[in-house]
């Protein structure tokens, strides 16, 4: 069965790098592409406004139409497949709406723009990738606007995880032909004077070395003609992976989500969440492959506002 990938636009200029990599990925390798653009309600009393991409809001009528419209003249103009893809236009909290239809669908990679998605975001201090990493089950790829294609140097984040084994595959199958992914992995340990540390650290780095050795060689029996190299690291690993990014002038990072509680990860911050802003290059998250329990319960939220919403108790805010 041919695998499908969501590319996700608002029909504005910052969705642009993510189109072009998912034409690029349909070409290469047969990708069917599906393509999604959601708009954010947004219930005040005695009136419902959509919170559209760009700098105004719609109240209810034909508006849905014309931003349809909207973006079909984006992936016509973009051309390649998606110039005859037919966008799907969905109502609802974006990270959530993404998230639930790409299961729907069973797509298994989302791509959608890196960075904030115009007013209905900006309304609710979110960055839409970031959000829909947490969300998703499958891995989710931040693409700048100014990208031109398939990047040819990547730099993985490695843990031994299985997120971050996923994220390490994932990202050689987006890289361009000949392409190179680096491999890092840091560890941050405490007191280092400690009695019989460096012989302890010795034994750490040659383990993690013969697991990263392991990684290396599934990746080239997936892409042969990649090529792979490793490195194990002392420091902070968010740090180190963003400094071998600027060395190699990596078009991609790539890291796994460790599948926290979703407003644990808010507070506390992660590696994934740190490159997703700190990135400057397409980044490539891969979550955790069991359902999320926030994901079940935006279904449980939607389905209630609705309900309130016809009985004529109007919530503040869906979402």
């Amino acid at each position: 069965m041919t695998e499908r990938i969501l590319v996700c636009t608002h029909g504005e200029p910052g969705a642009l790098g993510a189109l072009r990599l998912a034409n690029a990925l349909a070409l290469r390798d047969g990708y069917a592409l599906d393509v999604l653009a959601v708009v954010a309600p947004v219930f005040l009393e005695g009136v419902t406004l959509y919170a559209l991409p760009g700098e105004y809001v719609s109240a209810e009528g034909e508006w849905v139409d014309a931003y349809r419209d909207r973006v079909r003249e984006q992936l016509r103009a973009v051309g390649g497949p998606l110039a005859a893809v037919e966008p799907r236009v969905e109502i609802g909290h974006v990270a959530h709406t993404i998230a639930t239809y790409a299961q729907s669908q069973r797509d298994t990679m989302i791509l959608l723009g890196a960075g904030k998605h115009g007013r209905a975001e900006r309304w609710g201090g979110g960055e839409t990738s970031l959000y829909v990493s947490r969300l998703a089950r499958v891995p989710v790829l931040a693409v700048p606007a100014d990208a031109e294609g398939l990047p040819r140097v990547g730099v993985a984040a490695v843990d031994f995880s299985e997120y971050s084994r996923d994220a390490a595959l994932t990202a050689a199958r987006v890289l361009g032909p000949g392409g190179r992914l680096h491999l890092v992995h840091a560890t941050w340990l405490e007191s280092p004077g400690a009695p019989g540390y460096g012989d302890w650290m010795a034994t750490y780095e040659s383990g993690a070395q013969t697991r990263m050795d392991g990684l290396v060689r599934e990746l080239r029996a997936q892409r042969p003609l990649q090529s792979f190299d490793t490195e194990v690291l002392s420091g902070d690993p968010t740090e180190r992976v963003l400094q071998r990014a600027r060395q190699t002038g990596a078009g991609l990072v790539a890291a796994g989500s460790h599948g926290h509680g979703f407003f644990t990860r808010m507070l506390l911050g992660s590696t994934s969440t740190e490159l997703l802003r700190g990135a400057g290059c397409a980044v490539l998250i891969a979550p955790p492959r069991a359902p999320s329990a926030e994901l079940a319960g935006a279904a449980e939220r939607r389905d209630r506002a609705v309900r309130m919403r016809a009985d004529g108790a109007v919530p503040a805010l869906v979402g």
